[in-house]
């Protein structure tokens, strides 16, 4: 470099503090919610150990004053949570510049905030007192990615129980190195945190239901716990499953399902009792109903890209038994469970798709065959209906998990017009 030359700057953020790639961060924060009976002291150990009840990622934590937390879960008994609840945020604080910080958490209960897994900030436990604020020490932050938690409990409401507030805002100010600090905080925006999605699958576990025939409605039921698993893959046995009921519960597991290698795979699901699997909104494989270990499969032609997948189980007594398998070329075409490094949980809420069947090549093709589409079974998605010059008819209804009842299936529903 010639003399009296400046060396050129280094290219932008080559020096900022990088914990995981960005490419594998999102916006937000996982939040894990539980309920049980509080002590006087953050429950962190039991949070540890016990699976939470609601799991979902949030922009921001931002809350407020409020008597329930919006979002999070009704208790058993239907109502929303008051008291004797428990919450962890986690993820990474993203400083957008190397500078001086200052962090606060403006709480209505207990809470602990840990940057770098150092607690900075510590609250008791005192909602008798109102809101309370406790602010940290000023540090330097270097730009870039810091390892964020924060904890939050509240116990006992108040006289002859009657609730009081709940809340919790994740507060922060900056000021530049060497320069004076304003007093006033602001609320951490959503482009300060981030998260990094574990591999596995989200699964969500519905207790207590009994008399159960196939997979009830999980749409229209809370769920007991909320967590994830790297794979499913129980095989039979007698016992209850770690940390599910022996019987009388359903399960049900979502994420999306990446294919790195596109072509031709067959997807096998075996359970007991029943089980299902959808993938966008269709079903792929149905095995529901009451029985023993049962294998069924179905073959799919994908792309390479990652797709939303559905898999609902549930267990009236007995046995109990779920695995998950696929083949084809990203497995080198051998049979396997699928693996967590394929998998990624979907946070947030869930829902079942309501089903809508894939008409099979050549289906309805023959002939003198007329095909339309109907809602034969009444559950307002349309059916494929197939009738033809000889008296022959048959329907793909969703109701039956997409079994053609060819060539002997009626269907009396209004048609719709067919799209060509």
């Amino acid at each position: 470099m010639k003399k009296g030359k400046k060396a050129p700057p280094p290219p932008q953020g080559i020096n900022d503090k990088r914990l995981v790639p960005n490419s594998q961060l999102a916006s937000g924060l996982i939040e894990e919610v539980w309920y049980f009976k509080q002590g006087d002291k953050m429950p962190t150990v039991q949070m540890k150990h016990r699976a939470p009840t609601a799991l979902r990622n949030v922009p921001v934590v931002n809350y407020g004053k409020v008597m329930a937390f919006p979002g999070w879960p009704r208790g058993p008994d239907g109502k929303r949570r008051t008291t004797h609840m428990a919450a962890r945020w986690t993820g990474f604080l993203i400083a957008p510049k190397t500078a001086l910080y200052k962090f606060d958490l403006y709480t209505y209960g207990g809470s602990n905030l840990y940057i770098d897994n150092k607690l900075v900030v510590k609250i008791d436990n005192r909602p008798r007192l109102g809101r309370r604020t406790k602010a940290s020490v000023t540090q330097k932050l270097q730009k870039g990615q810091h390892h964020l938690k924060i904890e939050y409990f509240k116990a006992e409401g108040g006289p002859k129980g009657a609730p009081y507030p709940s809340g919790i805002t994740f507060m922060y100010n900056m000021a530049g190195i060497g320069k004076k600090m304003s007093a006033r905080m602001k609320r951490v925006p959503t482009s300060m945190l981030k998260y990094r999605a574990t591999q596995g699958l989200k699964e969500e576990v519905f207790s207590g239901i009994k008399d159960m025939k196939k997979v009830p409605d999980l749409n229209k039921l809370t769920p007991r716990m909320d967590r994830v698993v790297t794979t499913v893959n129980y095989p039979s046995n007698k016992g209850a499953w770690p940390g599910h009921p022996a019987d009388n519960f359903a399960a049900r597991f979502s994420g999306f399902l990446r294919i790195s290698q596109a072509g031709t795979y067959r997807f096998s699901l075996s359970s007991d009792d029943g089980s299902k699997l959808f993938m966008g909104n269709n079903l792929v494989i149905n095995n529901d109903g009451l029985h023993g270990m049962r294998k069924r499969e179905s073959t799919r032609q994908l792309k390479s890209k990652s797709y939303r997948i559905v898999l609902e189980f549930f267990e009236k007594g007995g046995h109990a038994g779920l695995q998950f398998k696929y083949m084809g070329p990203d497995t080198a075409n051998r049979m396997v469970v699928v693996p967590k490094s394929k998998l990624k949980p979907l946070y947030g809420k869930t829902s079942t798709p309501k089903v809508s069947c894939s008409r099979p090549s050549g289906w309805c093709t023959h002939s003198g065959a007329s095909y339309r589409l109907k809602d034969c079974d009444g559950d307002g998605i349309l059916d494929h209906f197939c009738s033809d010059s000889k008296g022959k008819s048959g329907v793909i209804e969703s109701a039956a998990g997409c079994r053609s009842t060819w060539p002997k299936g009626k269907c009396q529903k209004p048609a719709v017009k067919a799209k060509k």
